[in-house]
């Protein structure tokens, strides 16, 4: 039923994107998020089995991660995030099995 869900909503998404490119409706920038949500769904949509089998801390844990990096304004705090993340990420399974 969710992966249903998904493809429905991508497919409303690129639907409503259509209608704003074709009619004269001048939002652009709407449209735009339309067309990106809308294809982003479409690729959930097509990998929702795999994305199934994926652990919760990859699926959130990398992509915060590169934004904590990208965002970090001064090289300090980098000099202490990356290696305590590695750290984290090296000793995390092993601190999982302990319990």
């Amino acid at each position: 039923m969710r992966r249903t869900a998904v493809g429905l909503s991508a497919l409303a998404l690129l639907a409503g994107a259509a209608v704003f490119q074709w009619s004269s409706f001048t939002n652009e920038a709407l449209a735009g998020a339309l067309v990106r949500t809308g294809a982003v769904l479409a690729a959930v949509w097509l990998a929702y089995d795999a994305l199934q089998r994926i652990r919760l801390l990859n699926l959130v844990g990398v992509p915060l991660l590169v934004l904590l990096v990208l965002f970090s304004r001064t090289a300090k705090w980098l000099l202490l995030i990356v290696p305590l993340v590695l750290l984290l990420a090296l000793f995390w399974p092993r601190i999982q099995g302990k319990r």
